[in-house]
């Protein structure tokens, strides 16, 4: 099988987790046997890139739709396209919203496969666009826990990391923060960056009280992870949350929203219906103090990841769709 991923973001130069993710997704599908070119686009207005013959053009980043719909109709391939965000949920009340609504509209449309990184993502699609093309669930995947993780007492932190966006719960976090802060000795750090205009002026107010170190390279955000006491994720809009998984990967327990594709996460991380922020840094607070509550989710995150979201699990599901058309 040949298949052109076209993609915004791809390491070395990585501005979010979805290149990330789709590097270990090409990794993968590389060693069941298919030859993979990775076309690496920073906007919809790129040059249109030569690729060899393929089977099938896998897109991940919404604004390249266009050049997508144009390398489908000059090669013939099949065009699959992997739903990473969907705007009218995620900037709902956003001029914005409507253009990029229509545009996935017309995407959804023309492709041969559509596919999706949880149920929820999925059923929300569908009451949005009522003929969808055949479609799958197929959630992104994370390495591995490491054999040895650091306990409670090694864990001095209390950490955010993402998209400084509204949607990812921007406000929600300065609140809870603010009411944390007087009863915690615990640093709170921020990792990330990259968001809207809401979402970045409430990291420059966090800044006060939170240590902000910008977006991290792959390694240092695990260490990160390995050193957080407790990962906050109150995203008000959450496609898949695949902070959370790699948050409970390196044993870091996860209060997170029970939204979207973080409810998948609900046997092994801590959920919170509401947006009250006292309920919050309650809940924070008691899973940080409580040493049998904090070992309890620290030992089920990595265990859970391990048992669901390999990588090579996760192509393989990607491999059999594809082959199937």
């Amino acid at each position: 099988m040949k298949i052109a991923v076209l993609t915004a973001d791809y390491p070395p130069d990585v501005w979010s987790g979805i290149g990330v993710a789709v590097q270990r997704q090409v990794s993968e599908l590389e060693k069941l046997g298919a030859e993979v070119q990775v076309v690496v686009a920073r906007s919809r207005d790129a040059a249109i890139p030569a690729i060899g013959p393929v089977d099938w053009i896998h897109l991940h980043s919404l604004p390249l739709a266009e050049l997508a719909l144009e390398l489908r109709r000059r090669t013939g391939a099949r065009l699959a396209y992997t739903v990473h965000t969907q705007p009218w949920l995620e900037w709902s009340g956003n001029g914005r919203a409507r253009f990029w609504l229509d545009t996935q509209a017309r995407l959804l449309g023309a492709c041969d496969r559509a596919l999706f990184l949880s149920d929820a993502e999925h059923a929300a699609a569908q009451t949005l666009f009522p003929h969808l093309p055949p479609a799958a669930v197929i959630p992104n995947g994370v390495p591995a826990p490491p054999h040895e993780l650091p306990g409670r007492d090694a864990r001095p932190f209390i950490v955010f990391a993402g998209r400084f966006a509204a949607s990812k719960g921007m406000l929600l976090l300065e609140e809870i923060v603010r009411l944390m802060k007087p009863r915690t000795s615990l640093r709170f750090v921020l990792a990330g960056g990259h968001g809207d205009d809401e979402g970045t002026a409430a990291a420059q107010r966090l800044a006060r009280h939170c240590d902000v170190r910008g977006w991290l390279p792959r390694a240092e955000l695990d260490a990160l992870f390995g050193a957080a006491r407790l990962v906050l994720v109150p995203s008000r809009y959450e496609p898949f949350g695949l902070v959370a998984l790699e948050a409970m990967r390196m044993g870091a327990p996860v209060l997170a929203s029970s939204t979207g594709g973080l409810r998948a996460f609900r046997d092994a991380a801590m959920m919170l219906d509401g947006r009250d922020a006292h309920a919050w840094s309650d809940a924070a607070l008691r899973i940080a103090s409580d040493e049998q509550a904090w070992h309890e989710l620290h030992t089920r995150g990595p265990r859970f990841v391990g048992e669901r979201y390999r990588p090579c699990d996760v192509a393989k599901q990607l491999w059999d769709v594809l082959a199937s058309a």
